[in-house]
């Protein structure tokens, strides 16, 4: 029972600090301004799916090796909030690959995935990711 009030007091504190973290990214990603991170710039404009990988991890408490790994970014755009759908399985759904941060005033939604490995192990069919979601416009 204590491992899992600690397993369970872990992911309720790396879910918080990934909502920090991917709200961060998101207001840089919809100011245009480039991602920096300790004055150091990471990534420019509104940066590539690998530069908000690298902007994100170092924010959230978890090793350094298993974050950039375990981390999936997706952002997409539309012409309309209502025309953006979230990725619910980030297994199968949520890739690096689908990098859409749009352009000047464009509806964006940003998603950052993370693949927890438990303290304790779960069930089969339970998948222990945690999802931090975040729909902006953006500026310029």
């Amino acid at each position: 029972m204590l491992l899992f009030v600690v397993d369970l007091g872990l992911q309720l504190f790396t879910q918080s600090s990934m909502d920090q973290a991917t709200a961060k990214a998101a207001h840089n990603i919809q100011t245009g301004y480039g991602l920096y991170l300790a004055g150091t710039q990471i990534g420019t404009n509104r940066g590539t799916a690998q530069q908000v990988v690298s902007y994100v991890c170092p924010l959230i408490p978890v090793p350094t090796a298993s974050c950039t790994s375990g981390l999936q970014v997706y952002a997409a755009t539309g012409s309309t909030f209502s025309a953006l759908q979230p990725v619910n399985s980030p297994g199968a759904g949520l890739s690096s690959t689908a990098f859409s941060p749009g352009g000047s005033a464009a509806p964006v939604m940003l998603q950052v995935a993370y693949h927890r490995t438990p303290v304790i192990p779960f069930p089969s069919f339970v998948e222990p990711w945690i999802i931090s979601t975040i729909v902006f416009e953006n500026e310029q």
